[in-house]
This record gives structure tokens, sequence and C-alpha cells, in this order.
């Protein structure tokens, strides 16, 4: 049997199911929950070979505690050759408003090295959905001090290096503000936590108009914008799976 693709994450990494009118109107998470189209889905498109199938695990408002809590779940039935693509959600996701900003990223990155512990000797990446930790939260200094290892993680300590970025047209760019965050940040630069993603009108976030509008009607990432982040996304997984 060949080894599983998994992706685990929140909603973005869940995918947007806005073509089904059949679905619960009382589920809160209806839009969500199926992974037709999402990211995953497309990445796996390109491994169908090498992979028996996908298995999305991610849930829509899950905090990255949550998240960690499915990958330790997961490490206890994955074999050495199944490949494991994790999206952390916002870092503040799931804490008290008055949490210092300080303690967000000390969290965010002991919860990253909880993964790197235990999923040690297995294929994995970790992404990020949104809310990139620079410029918002901290500096690429300090973040290259906290995690010696990073080639786990995709283009760790870069700024806007979120997948809500692959879809703004803002990834990897240090001179642009992503637009999400240039409307939960202040005058002073200080982050709203626990922001989420709502913004006023996700059809301005269309640079990439050859592939249609990247984003839903709710703010995440429609069927071509998840075909852009896997496009995106693939070179970094040849590039783990080669090593």
């Amino acid at each position: 049997m060949k080894p599983i693709f998994y992706t685990i994450g929140d909603s973005f990494t869940r995918g947007c199911r806005t073509d089904n009118p059949e679905q619960d109107k009382n589920d809160k998470f209806r839009n969500y929950k199926g992974t037709l189209g999402s990211y995953g889905d497309w990445v796996f498109q390109n491994y169908n070979r090498r992979f028996e199938r996908h298995i999305n695990l991610s849930v829509g408002d899950h905090d990255n505690e949550d998240i960690v809590r499915i990958c330790h779940i997961l490490r206890e039935n994955v074999i050495s050759k199944d490949f494991i693509l994790i999206g952390l959600t916002n870092p503040s996701r799931g804490l008290p408003n008055d949490t210092p900003t300080k303690q967000i990223v000390s969290d965010f990155i002991n919860q990253i090295q909880e993964i790197q512990y235990f999923l040690d000797g297995y294929n994995y990446l970790i992404t990020f959905a949104f809310s990139s930790l620079v410029p918002y939260w901290t500096s690429s200094r300090i973040l290259k001090r906290k995690i010696k290892d990073t080639s786990k993680i995709i283009e760790w300590a870069k700024p806007n290096n979120t997948l809500h970025d692959i879809c703004s047209g803002t990834w990897l760019q240090e001179g642009n503000v992503n637009p999400l965050m240039s409307e939960v940040t202040d005058n002073s630069g200080n982050v709203s936590v626990n922001h989420g993603l709502g913004f006023s009108d996700a059809n301005r976030f269309n640079p990439y108009h050859h592939l249609g509008r990247n984003f839903c009607n709710d703010f995440h990432p429609s069927t071509d914008g998840h075909e852009l982040i896997a496009n995106t996304l693939i070179p970094y997984i040849d590039e783990s799976l080669d090593s």
C-alpha cells in the first residue's frame, strides 16, 4: 500500500464548499467542510502516483493548540513514508485579548518546537495560514535565534510568508503590507490580538486576474486561490521529499 498525504490546519486548509446549497444551514462551518478544492487536494493531484490518498484533518476555527494536538495524535498512526502538511493559524487565536505580544510569539514558537520534537524523523512541512509573524508580531532576528533547524518550516522568519499572502499578492514581499493585516493594525503598528479573517472587500485583493478571484465571499481562498497556494507550495514539498 502506498503512503498517505495528510493536511492539518484551520478553515484555510480545510477548504471552502460554497458550491453545495444542500448543506445544513445551521452548521457554523458548512462552508469549510469537505475537501473539494482545498490546496491539499491540488497538491495531492501532483503526487497521486506517490501517495494512496489525501486525508484532510483540518477543522474551521481550530487554534494552534488544537492543530498541535491533532499532529500528536496522528504521530501514532503514520508511517515513515507518509507526508504531513501543517498549516498553522493566527498566532494569537484562542488567547485572551490582553495577552502580551511577547507571550504570543513565545507560545507560538513553543508550539512549533513541540511539533518538531514528536514528528522528528517523519516527512512533514509547516506553513502558516494568515497573520505572518514578520513584520507584524516580531522580527526576523528574534525568530532566527529561537529556532535553529528550519528545514521543515516554509520560509521561516520571512515577511508575509502566509497562504493569505499568496492569494493577496504579498508573498515574501518585505515592503508591502498584507491587506488583511493593514485592517487589524493600528497607527502605532500594533496588531489587534485575536483578529479574524473579516476584511471589508475580498474582491479588491486579486492581483491574479488571469486566474480569477482568489477569495470567496467568506474571505477564505476560492478554488483558484487554493490552486495558486498549491502551485506555490509544491516546489517546497518536492525539495522536502527529495532530501
